[in-house]
């Protein structure tokens, strides 16, 4: 079935994040805490749906770690430094792509994320369709219902979307309701991998 949709993960795959960096800032605080691309404590998943405010989030990191010293600058710095920036071209790339595909945004993101990066990712953004963040809609990726939504959001049919990521599980989440996939294993390599499927 040709691909007439495009849905694009956001850190991984158009903008470079380093989860280990936040891991061992949060270790070095506290061995107790637990956050990981693939596992994290109850704090983490309840900020990325909105569940709790980012000062709900920073009390929860104090309590965690037994740090009730730490500022709120101290815990969004540590929070942002996974952070790194937008993966070169993909702004150009985006953009190109929007002249012939919608393009919607799927991520699960929180607010203080979201404020830090929303300046520098506003050109990225510009020609989407549609950008769903999961602390905005109140679900999150893998869940096959988040994938549910936005097709029902955005009137996609599964079979003619590609869903781009990077996390295993996510793409899983995307196949169980029938969206076509990319596992992106190397983001340097996006606009190749996606020439080759676009091109069927």
């Amino acid at each position: 079935m040709p691909i007439k949709n495009l849905i694009f993960d956001l850190g991984g795959v158009l903008y470079e994040i380093d989860y280990q960096k936040v891991t061992d800032k949060l270790q070095a605080l506290s061995p107790n805490i637990h956050f990981s691309q693939l596992k994290q404590d109850t704090i983490f998943d309840d900020f990325e749906i909105g569940k709790i405010t980012p000062q709900q989030f920073r009390d929860g990191i104090r309590k965690l770690t037994q740090k009730l010293d730490l500022s709120d600058i101290q815990i969004d710095e540590i929070w942002n430094s996974m952070l790194i920036g937008l993966f070169p071209n993909r702004v150009e790339l985006i953009h190109k792509l929007s002249q012939k595909y919608p393009i919607v945004l799927l991520s699960n993101a929180n607010q203080i994320h979201y404020d830090f990066i929303a300046k520098e990712c506003k050109p990225l953004f510009e020609p989407m369709k549609k950008i769903f963040f999961s602390f905005e809609i109140g679900m999150r990726k893998p869940h096959p219902e988040t994938f549910q939504f936005v097709l029902q959001q955005m009137q996609f049919k599964p079979e003619e979307t590609l869903f781009i990521e990077d996390t295993i599980l996510h793409i899983e989440g995307a196949k169980a309701v029938g969206i076509q996939t990319l596992h992106l294993t190397q983001p340097l390599k996006l606009e190749n991998q996606l020439i080759e499927i676009l091109k069927n």
